[in-house]
C-alpha cells in the first residue's frame, strides 16, 4: 500500500526512516569497504530533489551523484548493528559489475 509524503499510515512500511538508513549504511560501506570514491544512484525524477536535499547528491544527466570523500572512515566496517552486513560482502564477487560512465565533477 502506497502512502504519499503528504499523508501518515502507521500501519505502512513507509515513511519511516527505512530507506534513509539503508542508504546511509550503502555509502558506508561503498566508502570503507569497498574504497569507492562516489556513489551513483539511477533515481526517478520525482526523487531527484529528495536525493539532492536529503544527501547532498548532484544531478548528473540520468544519474544522482556524491562524493564520499566526506563519509567517515574511522570505523572500517559497518556496526554490529548493521544486521544486513555479511562478510561475503567484503569477497570481489562484484568486480564483474559494469557501472555507468559518469564524468567527475
Amino acid at each position: 500500500h502506497e502512502v504519499s509524503l503528504s499523508q501518515r499510515n502507521p500501519n505502512a512500511a513507509q515513511h519511516k526512516g527505512l530507506g534513509k538508513a539503508l542508504l546511509r549504511e550503502a555509502e558506508l560501506i561503498a566508502a570503507n569497504m569497498f574504497h569507492a570514491q562516489r556513489m551513483v544512484v539511477l533515481s526517478g525524477i520525482g526523487a531527484k530533489e529528495y536525493y539532492r536535499s536529503e544527501f547532498g547528491y548532484c544531478s548528473q544527466g540520468d544519474y544522482m551523484v556524491k562524493s564520499l570523500a566526506q563519509i567517515s572512515k574511522v570505523n572500517p566496517r559497518p556496526s554490529q548493528s548493521a544486521s544486513v552486513w555479511h562478510p561475503q560482502c567484503q569477497s570481489d564477487e562484484l568486480s564483474h559489475a559494469v557501472l555507468p560512465s559518469v564524468p567527475q565533477q
